[in-house]
């Protein structure tokens, strides 16, 4: 049997994923574009409560879909729905423009991933509607996902991948290579109409940026502000310099560990130990039985050198991850106890792959990353592989079409734009975030020591978001607090981090 973990994995060598009041014045620094006219909203909406499998509680909400053609150039043919929820303002007098919630991946589904995180929104709400609209291939949105097959092994050859993949593909009532970011930004721009907004705020992460930069580019009237977190330029491809962000991040987080006193007296020797895990498990990987994280059935799995890579990765995303990181890279190299991290693998690509629809990421990554492959060298310097050959043998199989030469140009202009990062992001790193700043006359990049990939609802940054949104200045902001923030102790025992 191919486990989901499996396949994700595959899919993933390119980019595993890939997880916010007062009245609102415009600054006299601000240069506004002419907005868009204002429309009645033509889209019925419903009550509804978004749940989700990580929630224990559901959000009130007005939940409903909209209607478009398959192919937004010919507007005719086949049509799918577009999942919509949105959570109204609270104030009885709410600003005109909406915050639009984008997904990353590509291939989450913003529903999905933002209902867990909209108290952090909480000021932002206050005072202006939150909209969540899954992206075609994704959530509810006509989702391009692809049926496990039984019969094929735990680790696919390439070619066994790509059969799997046009079987998949030949199956599916949609066209693939018209779920891509061009057609998402078109989606976009019909599901803000039928809501009768002017303008719109968008907050990106991860892919939700290519997407928010496209959309802005695009309808530079509709677009009121833009919020990048996690920043992907639009002439980066996902996948050949996960390498090298991937080691850059290690790096930091043993560099933090080091010069962390108690981290330092618990693990002294952490680089050497990791150095002899990767070599050994390159020379003869390790077979492991598990408990499955969600069934708890016993699950084997080949633990091997680029499993052990994936899992550094994927633990490199968040702050709390990354703090057992020592303590399990200890375990495996002194005690040869591979469980943990193991574990660890099963748990984020279990996650990852449960809210990643796979077809959308590959139409994404096929059409748009894959060709401009060849612009960017793969490191070899690194503990993480990435196969570019593998990739383009998938996308092979695959329905797609390659993106136009104008689609990788920069976003200009002066919308007003700020742009986040975590210093130890394992795969936008802060650099990404300043590339995109080049080209704009009105941003602001704010970098959070220690902290991985996606920051906005760490301590003090909802407010600075509230405050952006207000005055759309992003250099009037006072970011002091953000100095405040701190990465989550490292874990010196199993019983916690020392006191």
């Amino acid at each position: 049997m191919m486990p989901q973990t499996t396949l994700i994995f595959f899919l993933t060598r390119a980019l595993p994923r890939i997880t916010l009041l007062s009245v609102l014045t415009l600054s006299s620094c601000s240069v506004q574009p002419t907005p868009a006219p204002e429309a009645e909203p033509i889209l019925p909406l419903e009550d509804c409560q978004l749940v989700t499998p990580s929630m224990t509680y559901g959000i009130d909400a007005k939940c409903g879909t909209l209607t478009v053609y398959e192919n937004p150039a010919t507007q005719s043919g086949r049509q799918i729905e577009l999942s919509i929820a949105i959570l109204p303002a609270v104030s009885r007098t709410p600003a005109p423009d909406a915050l639009f919630l984008l997904a990353g991946g590509p291939g989450q589904a913003a529903i999905e991933t933002y209902a867990p995180l909209v108290s952090a929104l909480t000021a932002i709400h206050q005072k202006r509607d939150i909209v969540l609209f899954d992206q075609r291939g994704t959530g509810q949105s006509a989702p391009l996902t692809c049926p496990l097959d039984e019969n094929m092994p735990e680790d696919p050859t390439p070619a066994e991948t790509a059969a799997y993949l046009a079987g998949c593909a030949a199956g599916l009532d949609a066209d693939p290579s018209l779920y891509t970011t061009a057609q998402a930004v078109e989606d976009l721009e019909q599901v803000r109409a039928a809501l009768g907004y002017a303008q719109i705020d968008l907050l990106g992460v991860s892919y939700g940026t290519r997407l928010a930069q496209a959309y802005a580019r695009a309808y530079p009237a509709a677009t009121r502000a833009l919020i990048l977190d996690g920043v992907t330029p639009l002439d980066w491809s996902l996948g050949p310099q996960n390498p090298a962000n991937a080691q850059r991040a290690l790096d930091l987080i043993l560099e933090r560990c080091v010069a962390d006193p108690g981290c330092q007296v618990a693990f002294p020797d952490l680089k050497a130990e990791l150095d002899q895990l990767l070599e050994r498990l390159e020379a003869a990987p390790v077979e492991l039985t598990l408990p499955d994280p969600l069934t708890g059935q016993p699950t084997p799995l080949n633990y091997d050198h680029t499993k052990l890579g994936s899992t550094l990765q994927l633990m490199s995303y968040s702050a709390e991850h990354a703090a057992l990181m020592p303590l399990l890279i200890h375990d495996a190299a002194m005690n040869e106890n591979y469980d943990a991290l193991a574990a660890q693998y099963l748990i984020l690509f279990g996650s990852l792959g449960n809210s990643l629809s796979d077809g959308l990421y590959l139409s994404v990554v096929c059409s748009e990353d894959v060709p401009i492959y060849d612009k960017y060298p793969v490191s070899d310097d690194s503990y993480l592989d990435f196969e570019a050959e593998e990739v383009r043998q998938g996308c092979q199989s695959w329905p797609h079409a390659a993106a136009s030469e104008d689609f990788y140009l920069p976003l200009t202009g002066d919308v007003p734009t700020l742009l986040l990062s975590g210093e130890a992001d394992p795969v936008t790193p802060p650099s990404n975030a300043a590339q995109v700043a080049e080209s704009l006359t009105n941003t602001r990049q704010i970098v959070v020591q220690g902290l991985g990939h996606s920051v906005f609802y760490y301590g003090c940054m909802p407010r600075l978001l509230s405050e952006f949104l207000q005055t759309t200045d992003p250099n009037a902001l006072d970011t002091s607090c953000v100095d405040m923030i701190q990465p989550v102790d490292f874990f010196t025992s199993f019983t916690g981090s020392q006191p």
